[in-house]
């Protein structure tokens, strides 16, 4: 049974609960498997979806063998929702809380972090500082966490006298100040008021604090390399974009439609973020609009920048991608791709999840592996793959909605 998500996760994506919601992450012992994979054209440039929906049976190509590094059941996670790794260590964010797990030949478990009675969800991914400590949001009393690489508690904040928990647990939280103090936002309180709060990263004390009246904070808040938070917000169906520094009154730089998800500041300085009304934006360092790519569906995750070019799940759509001079590029059409966001290795091949399996089904998931718009392999999952796929150590780390851990190697296919 699908567990209920918290409130103002069910205030910000109404839209999203009647999608649906799947999970996922990844661990186990060594194996192998063999997966279908077949080369498809995929290279559409047009700036809307192509035709077609691409969930149906895969086309005729050559069959490969995807190399199954591990794979292993962990029910106790139940669904998984986002995976970060530092070094030999991955952080797993499930409906039950948060484990760690050692990245190794033989895969072990490490710890999971104390729950305080009830197992409470952990929707979004954990943000790791240099020292190995992790910062986490959780729908629970305490709501902002750290705890060590061995899962002890450094501090647990949160409640009526700081902010309201639950607005904030599905929004990542952000390091800034030279990872000494922690960035997160929350949706609107009881008066209508979104906050921006800074807490020093080594005791969980406040650092800062900001007000937006009459707004929401969901998902969207992005930290850059010189310390800028960014923070999309949505203000009566309206997406107005901020930017604060060093704790400072966040000033308005942009506006469109609603934002659900954070964005990325790009090589060539300009930040690219989507909204609910599936464009995909641009943005100047002065507020200008650059340019503008209609991704064929609702954007609910982060970009990334590979090679010059810009890629976006989009929901019920697939992948759309946008090069940094404006122009659209490639596009992979599925329409079960919902929640998972992409990610790219080294060699630019773009692995997003799904809550179908392979060939159009709805009772597992799959984990494709596209390059240039062309599928490169899909492979089957047992379940649906709602949490991003994560790249490390050249293995592309999955998990589904039944917590099942699954490592497969990037160079699975030609």
């Amino acid at each position: 049974m699908r567990r209920d998500r918290p409130e103002s996760y069910k205030r910000s994506h109404g839209q999203r609960a009647a999608l649906f919601g799947w999970a996922a992450l990844l661990f186990c012992l060594s194996c192998t498997g063999q997966v279908s994979s077949v080369v498809k054209d995929g290279g559409d440039t047009e700036a809307g979806p192509p035709p077609g929906d691409g969930a149906g049976p895969l086309p005729d190509g050559v069959a490969t063998t995807a190399e199954l590094k591990w794979k292993s059941s962990q029910p106790h996670l139940s669904k998984v929702h986002a995976l970060a790794a530092d070094g030999n260590v991955l952080y797993v964010s499930a409906d039950t809380g948060m484990y760690l797990y050692v990245l190794a030949t033989q895969l072990q478990t490490r710890c999971s972090a104390p729950s305080g009675g009830a197992a409470t969800p952990i929707l979004a991914p954990a943000t790791i500082d240099q020292s190995g400590n992790a910062f986490f949001t959780r729908a629970s009393q305490q709501c902002l966490s750290s705890i060590d690489s061995g899962c002890n508690p450094r501090w647990d904040i949160g409640g009526v006298y700081f902010f309201d928990c639950k607005a904030a647990s599905d929004t990542r939280p952000g390091l800034v100040a030279s990872g000494s103090e922690v960035a997160v936002g929350t949706s609107a309180d009881a008066s209508g008021t979104a906050h921006l709060w800074g807490v020093k990263a080594d005791d969980g004390s406040e650092a800062w604090h900001q007000e937006l009246k009459d707004t929401s904070i969901t998902r969207s808040l992005t930290v850059s390399q010189d310390g800028t938070v960014y923070v999309g917000t949505i203000q009566n169906g309206i997406g107005v974009l901020y930017t604060s520094q060093g704790g400072s009154t966040p000033q308005e730089l942009f506006k469109a439609a609603e934002f659900h998800a954070p964005g990325v500041v790009v090589s060539n300085g300009n930040f690219v973020i989507g909204d609910w009304n599936k464009n995909l934006h641009a943005v100047g360092s002065g507020g200008s609009a650059v340019w503008k790519g209609n991704a064929g569906g609702r954007i609910i995750s982060a970009p990334v920048e590979a090679g010059g070019v810009v890629l976006v799940a989009a929901s019920l759509f697939g992948i759309y991608t946008h090069d940094l001079g404006g122009s659209a590029s490639w596009n992979f059409k599925n329409t079960k791709v919902h929640y998972s966001g992409v990610a790219v290795d080294s060699a630019g091949n773009a692995y997003v999840g799904s809550a179908g399996d392979c060939t159009g089904g709805s009772t597992g998931g799959c984990v494709y592996a596209v390059r240039d718009g062309k599928l490169r392999w899909a492979y089957n999952t047992e379940r649906p793959v709602e949490a991003t796929p994560l790249i490390h150590n050249n293995l592309v780390l999955v998990g589904d909605e039944g917590g099942t851990l699954y490592g497969l190697g990037t160079g699975s296919a030609p």
